[in-house]
């Protein structure tokens, strides 16, 4: 999963899974009602990820590597036609877990009209008995 803006890092095969697992519990998400829970949502699809084969990576570019070392970041990659080749020329590192889980957490707050949250009329003793 990339972290970033843009085409090239919208399209890319990882991001595509992300946001399918993301949309897959966001229901879920949605319900729970503690934020202890909500957090274990996000945990849930950051271990999903990190279980995938090949392991998932959060990654976010880092211009401060230095190219000369920037083959221990290539492999982060398969070769793929669906790579966009800007990607290949960008220096990319692993995020801390704690980021992550604030990148999956964003994701699955945001508003999606896909989804949505049964919601259970309210009802007034005086709704209950025909009215007035």
């Amino acid at each position: 999963m990339l972290f970033g803006r843009g085409t090239s890092v919208n399209l890319h095969p990882g991001n595509r899974q992300f946001r399918s697992l993301v949309e897959s519990n966001k229901l879920t998400f949605m319900k729970a009602k503690k934020n202890k829970q909500k957090r274990a949502v996000a945990a849930y699809i950051y271990n999903e990820i990190q279980s995938m084969l090949p392991p998932g990576r959060f990654l976010e570019e880092d211009p401060s590597i230095n190219t000369n070392n920037a083959s221990v970041m290539m492999g982060a990659f398969p070769t793929s036609a669906d790579l966009h080749p800007s990607i290949l020329t960008k220096n990319w590192s692993v995020v801390d877990p704690e980021k992550a889980l604030f990148k999956i957490l964003k994701r699955l707050r945001e508003k999606d009209s896909r989804v949505q949250v049964p919601v259970e009329p309210v009802l007034t003793p005086n709704m209950t008995d025909g009215g007035f």
